[in-house]
């Protein structure tokens, strides 16, 4: 796991320096702090930063290259198949010096070009240059998982594992991008290619792009990923048969390491089924790590306790308490835009105290989204029931009035102007912060007005001809997985310069998944269903069975009680007034009907509480 960077010059007269790849680079040493290294040619440079996992000799060291250097090679993540992949280079004459997935990378491009990546399985992100046709190839994992970015000016090209690379270049602008400010006060992310600053653009996952350096002409974002949806005719024991294998395999593919392992455990069925099967693969009294708030209805530590026992874990449980808010401006530092998933704050100092015993981590990320488990897809499957008993549109305008004649602060408002509207703008509306209508409200400046969201959700959803539970699965896995998900878990380890790795998150996991039929993830009543089946023999029918939690933060007794005169003194002040981005009376008018009760405002007032922070971070 590392962070990578480059910068390259069109103008053959330009040179990269050194210093503009140090520069870079260090801006990025949680990401690596094992060792560094930078490859200068003419004008092209790459920079690496390298935390130590798989041979931790210097023969893992980046750049790295091919025998006659003519390809090079920065890459951030794992390949789980690499050995299965070397041993195949190896019987067609590829010579190895290392025993590391990224020589397997140089090797495997150097056969196969840039279709290699269709026969990888890992995280990652890389970077590939072929001296010998004068081209850089940029691609990411087929999910998301490990980011990249990239920014294009008239006579050269930057990319990063992170922005705060791009940006450590005073050549780069920091003008805001208005569609994608709007984005964040909407979905409390920004979705790719978008970032929050113009021109500078994030990898969509499962895509590729290449430049051409002579010409300096970058070619769009390229798909070599698609998951498919056809449908096996097996029965449900076969099926259940199926996904076990899968699921196990994932598992194994994930325990390759030369440092040691952990878990991270909630109690949950997604981080539970990990520690079984890590447990039933021979790996025996493994270190376990969770998260405890005082708030009961929102502490889930009697449940990993309990699954700790079961497993004989070696258990860590830390307590998060309202100090924790003290890592916001850490946290606007490190995620380098605005992002409102408060989970953040215990996913960091989860990760904070878990590098003091180990240095990768397994956790249950994707279950939710690859398993339906998420209540809201039940939800929506049950309004689009309801809908369809009505005569076309006539649910729709009925509800659309009554919202209309309600106080808008109303839970029941909101759910009826939710069923006014089609399935795709209705979800959209769920996930937000602030809703459409009310990021019009909260945003003061033109500047931010004139311009739409940006993006639609219901394209996505078009593409799905199928249930209205797997489309809504494969929406996230298209926005909410790798703009919220992915980049929490990704930016809070390695701020810590901690690995995590998610079996759910394996690519034919979700090919088997979704090949299987919808009824097998999510049969009307109960979602999780292979995975419940597998638990329940072992931990139970009424652990497997009770009500999901979630990993929330009780925001709303915080901003009511020790938090309160935090968020006012921040949100109030002239600081955040003097910069004329948003409406101070609806923060007054939002602040007011939290804290007497009226209505729970937590998220929208972390959103706000995160973007304050972060222009001071990174505006200032």
């Amino acid at each position: 796991m590392c962070g990578i960077a480059g910068k390259i010059y069109f103008n053959a007269s330009s040179m990269a320096s050194r210093e503009e790849l140090v520069r870079m680079s260090s801006s990025m040493i949680h990401r690596g702090p094992d060792s560094s290294g930078i490859y200068l040619d003419k004008g092209v440079g790459l920079a690496f930063r390298r935390l130590s996992i798989i041979d931790l000799s210097d023969a893992g060291n980046q750049p790295m290259c091919n025998e006659d250097e003519m390809v090079w090679i920065v890459f951030n993540g794992e390949c789980y198949n690499y050995r299965e992949l070397k041993q195949d280079l190896i019987a067609r004459g590829h010579f190895f010096k290392s025993d590391t997935d990224t020589e397997a990378f140089i090797h495997a491009y150097e056969e196969y070009g840039m279709d290699f990546l269709h026969r990888v399985n890992g995280m990652f992100s890389l970077a590939i240059y072929d001296k010998r046709i004068g081209k850089i190839f940029l691609a990411v994992d087929r999910l998301g998982v490990k980011p990249l970015y990239f920014f294009a000016s008239t006579n050269a090209f930057l990319f990063g594992s992170e922005i705060k690379a791009i940006i450590a270049d005073p050549s780069v602008p920091k003008d805001l991008d208005s569609l994608a400010v709007k984005q964040y006060f909407n979905l409390g992310y920004i979705m790719a290619p978008r970032t929050i600053f113009s021109g500078l653009c994030k990898m969509e996952p499962g895509h590729l792009i290449s430049l051409d350096i002579s010409s300096g002409t970058v070619s769009a974002q390229k798909k070599y990923w698609q998951l498919g949806f056809s449908q096996c005719g097996c029965s449900f024991d076969d099926w259940q048969e199926e996904f076990e294998k899968t699921f196990y395999e994932a598992v194994d593919r994930r325990l390759i390491s030369d440092v040691p392992l952990g878990v991270f455990l909630s109690g949950g069925l997604d981080s539970t089924a990990v520690l079984m099967a890590m447990d039933k693969l021979g790996h025996k009294n493994v270190s376990t790590f969770s998260i405890a708030f005082k708030e009961d209805a929102f502490d889930e530590s009697c449940f990993s306790r309990s699954v700790s026992e079961r497993f004989k874990s070696r258990h860590h449980e830390f307590l998060v308490k309202p100090d924790a808010i003290e890592l916001l401006p850490k946290l606007a530092w490190h995620f380098d835009e605005p992002f409102d998933d408060a989970s953040a704050l215990p996913s960091f100092y989860l990760a904070q105290e878990t590098k003091k015993s180990v240095t990768v981590a397994l956790s249950g990320d994707g279950g939710d989204e690859l398993l339906a488990g998420y209540p809201r897809y039940a939800t929506f499957a049950k309004l689009e029931r309801f809908r369809s008993l009505l005569p076309f549109g006539l649910s729709n305008k009925m509800a659309g009035i009554i919202a209309t004649m309600l106080p808008r602060h109303l839970k029941t408002s909101k759910r009826l102007y939710l069923s006014s509207l089609e399935l795709a703008q209705s979800y959209q509306e769920h996930m937000s912060a602030f809703s459409v209508r009310e990021t019009e409200r909260i945003l003061n400046n033109d500047f931010f007005k004139q311009t739409s969201p940006g993006f639609d959700f219901s394209s996505i959803l078009e593409s799905v001809e199928n249930d209205v539970v797997t489309g809504l699965q494969y929406l996230d896995s298209k926005t909410y997985l790798p703009g919220d998900i992915l980049v929490k878990v990704d930016r809070t380890s390695m701020a810590n310069s901690l690995e995590v790795r998610s079996p759910f998150l394996d690519y034919l996991l979700w090919e088997k998944v979704f090949s299987l039929p919808a009824k097998s993830r999510y049969d009307g009543k109960s979602a999780k269903l292979p995975l419940k089946k597998l638990l329940a023999p072992i931990m139970g029918q009424s652990f497997v069975d009770r009500k999901k939690m979630g990993f929330n933060v009780p925001l709303n007794n915080w901003f009511s009680g020790q938090l309160r005169s935090y968020a006012n003194d921040l949100l109030l002040s002239e600081r955040t007034s003097g910069r004329g981005y948003v409406n101070m009376d609806y923060i007054r008018e939002i602040l007011k009907q939290h804290q007497t009760g009226k209505c729970d405002h937590s998220r929208k007032i972390w959103n706000l509480l995160f973007f304050e922070q972060w222009c001071r971070v990174w505006l200032d």
